[in-house]
């Protein structure tokens, strides 16, 4: 059970903290949808949640997030969503987190056209079940695994020296089985979205 906590929090920190840049290309962005999700993501899982709502209280956390829920329900676009959730996020840390729209979300694509967009994306190519052996025989702990979501179901693998998550099957229709979702350098992480 810890040790299964440790992995969540160190996804976490990959995915979220590390993160600094985030690229959201999308059609139309569900702020409020998205704001549940980090929210409950962010509560359940950053090291730090604790300290923050022990410093500032938790009635500051609590008229934060009703201000924040207003917000996200009249947000228009992605780059307004991405404000707003920076600015919820930095209630906690400033210049350490955050989400930044790379890509105009005026263009209106159908999950069909976003994958021919993107026909050369770069995948893996691991056989599912020699993976899952390996993770069973492994002695040491770390981020390698099998992490799913009601969305997602992705494999992380340390190939070559660098922790690769890949698709292993997903609800989203623009994701296919072996494309690589993000990538862990030692001082930075490349997370790539299609949707929202």
């Amino acid at each position: 059970m810890y040790n299964e906590m440790l992995l969540r929090k160190c996804l976490l920190l990959i995915v979220v903290f590390f993160a600094g840049v985030v690229a959201a290309i999308a059609q139309n962005c569900d702020c409020e949808r998205n704001f549940v999700w980090v929210k409950k993501t962010f509560e359940e899982n950053d090291a730090g949640f604790r300290y923050v709502i022990d410093k500032k209280g938790l009635s500051e956390y609590e008229k934060q997030n009703v201000v924040v829920l207003e917000k996200v329900k009249s947000a228009q676009n992605n780059y307004e969503c991405a404000e707003i959730l920076n600015n919820w996020l930095h209630f906690f840390r400033k210049n350490h987190i955050g989400i930044e729209v790379l890509r105009n979300d005026d263009i209106a694509e159908s999950p069909q056209q976003t994958v021919k967009s993107f026909p050369d994306w770069e995948k893996v190519s691991i056989d599912t079940l020699l993976f899952k052996h390996y993770l069973h025989e492994k002695k040491e702990l770390d981020i390698e695994g099998i992490w799913d979501d009601e969305v997602y179901k992705i494999g992380i693998k340390n190939i070559n020296g660098q922790y690769i998550g890949f698709i292993i099957s997903s609800m989203a229709e623009e994701w296919k089985t072996g494309q690589v979702k993000f990538k862990i350098y030692p001082d930075s992480v490349i997370y790539y979205m299609l949707s929202v």
